[in-house]
Formats: structure tokens, C-alpha cells, sequence
């Protein structure tokens, strides 16, 4: 980051890493930095590109539900099949990889049978997932909170 932040900044951000769900009120009781200036900076961090806000299922809480990775190899032109499985509503993300896997999705299915059907679907995109893992436990999501310690201070 080529610009530094100030103290409040710096505490807004560790508050947000430590608690991501935090509402402002708590972030400002926590940091002592009034309410209002943790909202602006927030804002301004968003406005700026620097900062986003990402909403999580928390999916263990969800009965029935299969959550899994998916990757593999591509059979025809990447970029369309990519798109295609990028807009299945059973995809919640897709990294475009490099080496012997082109791409990693998760997928999501309420059950084995709907889990099935989206990897059929996938293939049938030319998306030829031929490795798999459930995902058992999402416990944290976000950067280690010591990240922002390392920030420059004005």
C-alpha cells in the first residue's frame, strides 16, 4: 500500500479483521474511535476499492446441504466454459488455476442427488472435474488479524 493509514484507521481495520460482523457501535466502543468516523473511514475504504464487504452463509447451520470443491481440466474454449460455470446457481466460487488443474469451484447442493446433478451439469459445460473434496467445517473466513499490524502508521 503506497499510502499509509493513521491510528484510527489502523484500529478501524484490525476491529473489522477481528470481527467482520462487528456493527459500527462496536467497532467504536472497542477502538474508542467515534461512530461516525468508523463509518466514514469504512465507506471511504470501500469507495476506494481498498476494503470489501463479502455476506457468508454459514453453512454447517444448514441441514442436508453438500458443500464441496470441484477441479479440473477444460474441454474446449476455457473462457466460455468458465463463464458457464460461473453463472450455475450451484457455484459459490471459481479461481481460475494454472498447472495441471484449470479450475477450482465450489459447489454447493441440498443433498447428494442436487450435488451429483451440478457436477453432471459442469461436465457437461466441458468443465471435466476429476478431483473432489467435501468441505466439512468452514470455521473462519478473512486475513490474520496481525495483517493490519504490519500497516504503515502516519
Amino acid at each position: 500500500m503506497s499510502e499509509s493509514i493513521n491510528e484510527e484507521q489502523r484500529k478501524i481495520l484490525q476491529a473489522l479483521l477481528e470481527d467482520p460482523r462487528a456493527s459500527y457501535g462496536d467497532i467504536a466502543e472497542s477502538t474508542d474511535v467515534p461512530k461516525s468516523t468508523v463509518w466514514y473511514t469504512k465507506k471511504r475504504f470501500e469507495d476506494d476499492g481498498l476494503l470489501q464487504t463479502m455476506a457468508f452463509l454459514q453453512l454447517t447451520e444448514l441441514e442436508n446441504l453438500k458443500v464441496g470443491l470441484v477441479g479440473g481440466a477444460i474441454n474446449g474454449d476455457k473462457e466460455n466454459v468458465l463463464e458457464n460455470v460461473a453463472n450455475h446457481p450451484n457455484v459459490w466460487f471459481l479461481v481460475d488455476t494454472i498447472g495441471p488443474h484449470a479450475f477450482t469451484a465450489g459447489v454447493v447442493g441440498e443433498g447428494v442427488n442436487e450435488f451429483q446433478q451440478v457436477i453432471d451439469d459442469l461436465r457437461e459445460f466441458g468443465a471435466e472435474g476429476d478431483h473432489y473434496g467435501e468441505v466439512l467445517n468452514i470455521s473462519a473466513f478473512g486475513l490474520d488479524p496481525e495483517f493490519v499490524s504490519g500497516l504503515s502508521v502516519d
